[in-house]
């Protein structure tokens, strides 16, 4: 899962310290993104790509100020397809 600004402009850390605005989901496909600035902003899901290089499948959800829950739908079939 990555944030980005709608426009598409990639996000920095808030803080040097501060964590990314990129994470994994957990088993469950749960995440959380922390520190997110105060702006629309466009969630991006995609499956890691094991070989490096590009995102693969990338599904994108433009969310609402300070919207919580949002659900993205991967297919893992796709992944299938590709071996």
């Amino acid at each position: 899962m990555t944030a980005q600004l709608r426009s598409g402009q990639h996000l920095a850390r808030m803080t040097r310290s501060g964590p990314p605005p990129w994470t994994k989901s957990d088993h469950q496909g749960r995440f959380s993104l922390k520190e997110l600035p105060d702006e629309p902003l466009s969630i991006m899901a995609y499956f890691a790509n094991p070989k490096g290089g590009p995102i693969r499948f990338p599904a994108k959800l433009d969310v609402d100020l300070h919207q919580q829950d949002i659900r993205i739908v991967l297919d893992p079939s796709l992944q299938e397809d590709e071996e």
